[in-house]
């Protein structure tokens, strides 16, 4: 199934099988955390280093376990590093995610609503979103950080999920 959209008198078709639009509290309450799996792996990786560091100070002669020791580390490094990129991800992420906030927020205020009746079709601030505001729908266009136009729209299909979370 496809939504249309009206803007300005044109029909505008867009592909999606149902447009999701996020809650204020959605959007306060998502957290994204570090990997459980990655950390699990890296403590078993650094298990792995302490073991056969110490089997290798007791026998020095036993080249197995300072090469296993090596391995270890080297997987450690790898995993740090993925960590860190993610850090610097979800910081990134996290930027948008509060602009997204703050727009919501100054959207509400704008419109003399709480913003937890302010529903918007993105979590991260790009392009023109939409925003849900007791059934009535509007096309934000942004201006700068604290100026925005809200445009009506009229969405012609009602497949639409609202996610309060």
């Amino acid at each position: 199934m496809c939504l249309w959209w009206i803007y300005e008198g044109k029909f505008l078709k867009g592909r999606f099988t149902a447009m999701k639009f996020y809650s204020y509290e959605y959007l306060v309450r998502r957290n994204i955390t570090m990997d459980k799996i990655h950390l699990l792996i890296l403590g078993i990786v650094f298990a792995v280093l302490i073991f056969s560091l110490v089997r290798y100070y007791r026998n020095k002669r036993d080249t197995r376990y300072r090469e296993l020791a090596l391995i270890a580390l080297f997987c450690i490094v790898f995993l740090g590093l993925l960590q860190l990129n993610k850090a610097i991800d979800l910081e990134n992420t996290s930027k948008q995610s509060n602009a997204v906030l703050k727009s919501v927020e100054h959207i509400a205020q704008g419109l003399h609503v709480e913003a937890k009746d302010v529903y918007i079709n993105t979590t991260l601030m790009k392009g023109e979103p939409l925003i849900n505001v007791n059934g009535f729908f509007y096309r934000v266009i942004l201006i700068n950080d604290s100026d925005y136009v809200l445009e009506p729209i009229n969405l012609m299909s009602s497949n639409i999920s609202l996610i309060e979370e």
